[in-house]
């Protein structure tokens, strides 16, 4: 790929890069603080409402662990959201310096940036599964009799 051709590659690739980080902040994160927060609210529901009495309740240890990740992904969710933003600026700068000022762009910078973002929005999704695997299970543990 030659200059003019990696330029307007560039620039189309700007153009796509604003339209990703405005679609992104409305889905993968939104979706995914709801079902944290709402396998939250529901299993505090359950616990009140099915269970009722503490004493009666049996491996507490599944429900706070699966809370806690339910809350870490929450966390981890909130935090991407804001490294994905801070990401996704300096990639559209290194572009516009490339496109506008002809500084040589790296991509390599970018496949970095990207790799973390890659790693926070697996994490989330991944304390996500387990903890609501973790609920599940305590609430099938508890509904035993």
């Amino acid at each position: 790929m030659n200059e003019d051709q990696q330029k307007e590659y560039l620039s189309n690739y700007l153009t796509h890069l604003n339209e990703v980080r405005f679609e992104s902040q409305k889905t993968f994160e939104k979706q995914l603080s709801l079902i944290a927060s709402g396998a939250l609210g529901l299993s505090l529901t359950f616990v009140h409402q099915m269970i009722g009495d503490v004493e009666k309740i049996k491996f507490s240890c599944f429900l706070l662990t699966g809370w806690m990740l339910l809350v870490v992904t929450l966390l981890l969710n909130l935090s991407s959201h804001r490294v994905a933003d801070a990401i996704l600026r300096k990639s559209i700068f290194d572009i516009e310096q490339f496109v506008f000022r002809k500084v040589k762009y790296d991509e390599n910078k970018h496949d970095k940036r990207n790799r973390l973002i890659a790693y926070m929005n697996n994490g989330s999704l991944a304390t996500l599964i387990i903890g609501i695997s973790l609920i599940i299970f305590f609430t099938f543990l508890n509904l035993q009799k």
